[in-house]
């Protein structure tokens, strides 16, 4: 089984991982990864790859030198983590 992923969940997964280190958990800023996370799901809808469509949109928002800081495997795990939807 494909696993799927709402815009909701990758939304929840960054605020938590905050990969970008943007302090959404602190500053309780619960959507601030809405759109991000509405772009991914695009790109996967697209047929990327879930670490490529964080990877691409994580460029795209931030440019490529705070993309290649930011660590998306804590991301990554939280998603696989959920249940399928």
């Amino acid at each position: 089984m494909i696993k799927r992923f709402t815009p909701e969940s990758i939304s929840r997964a960054l605020f938590f991982a905050d990969p970008m280190h943007t302090s959404c958990v602190e500053n309780d800023l619960f959507d601030e990864c809405d759109q991000i996370a509405i772009c991914v799901a695009e790109k996967l809808s697209e047929g990327y790859s879930l670490e490529t469509a964080l990877r691409h949109e994580v460029i795209h928002w931030f440019g490529e030198v705070l993309a290649a800081r930011a660590w998306l495997k804590p991301m990554v795990e939280i998603l696989m983590k959920e249940k399928p939807h």
